[in-house]
C-alpha cells in the first residue's frame, strides 16, 4: 500500500471518528460557550481542524482515544478563546429572566436556574470539572486526559466544587437550618 492510500485511510478513519464523536463534542461545546451558539460551532470546527493537521503531521495517532484527543481539543479551542476575550461570561446575567430566550438553553432539560446560578459561582476550574463528570458523564481518566492533570487532582478538585456547590444551593434555597 502506498503512503498516498495509507495516508488517505487514515483521513477516511479520522472523520468517521469526527462523525461518530460530533454529539458528544458538539454538546461539550454548547455547555462551555452557552447561550453563543456560533461560538459553539467554531470552537468545535477549530478542534477537528487542528485534529486533521496533528494527523497530517503524524502528530495525532488514531486509537481508542481519539475522542477524548477531540473533547480536550474543544475544550483548549474554548480556553484560548477565553484568554482572548476577556468579557466572556458562562451565564449571562439576564438568562433567568421569564423571556424567552434567543437561542436555546441547552442546560434545560437537565438543570433549572438555581443550580445553573450555583454553577455559575464556581471557580472555573471547578465548574469546568462539574461540567465534564456530573453533567457530561465522562470519566475520571477521561477528564484527567482532556485536562491534562492528574486523576487526584481531578477527584480533590470535584469534591471541593461539589461541596461549593452545595453550599451555594444550600445558600440559595434559603435555609438556614
Amino acid at each position: 500500500m502506498s503512503n498516498s492510500t495509507n495516508a488517505l485511510s487514515q483521513i477516511e478513519r479520522y472523520e468517521q471518528i469526527v462523525e461518530s464523536s460530533l454529539p458528544s463534542l458538539v454538546k461539550l461545546a454548547k455547555r462551555l460557550t452557552w447561550p453563543d451558539s456560533d461560538l459553539c460551532a467554531d470552537i468545535v470546527q477549530n478542534a477537528v481542524i487542528k485534529g486533521l493537521h496533528a494527523l497530517k503531521k503524524g502528530k495525532l495517532e488514531l486509537t481508542s482515544k481519539t475522542p477524548a484527543w477531540l473533547k480536550q481539543a474543544v475544550y483548549l479551542e474554548f480556553l484560548i478563546y477565553k484568554r482572548d476575550n476577556k468579557k466572556f461570561d458562562f451565564v449571562e446575567s439576564n438568562a433567568f429572566e421569564n423571556k424567552p430566550a434567543k437561542n436555546p438553553n441547552p442546560f434545560d432539560t437537565e438543570l433549572n436556574p438555581a443550580i445553573l446560578l450555583a454553577l455559575n459561582s464556581l471557580p472555573e476550574e471547578q465548574r469546568t470539572l462539574v461540567i465534564l463528570i456530573d453533567i457530561e458523564e465522562l470519566e475520571y481518566q477521561e477528564v484527567s486526559q482532556i485536562l491534562q492533570i492528574p486523576i487526584g487532582t481531578v477527584r480533590s478538585r470535584l469534591s471541593r466544587a461539589r461541596w461549593k456547590l452545595a453550599n451555594q444551593l444550600h445558600h440559595l434555597s434559603g435555609d438556614q437550618s
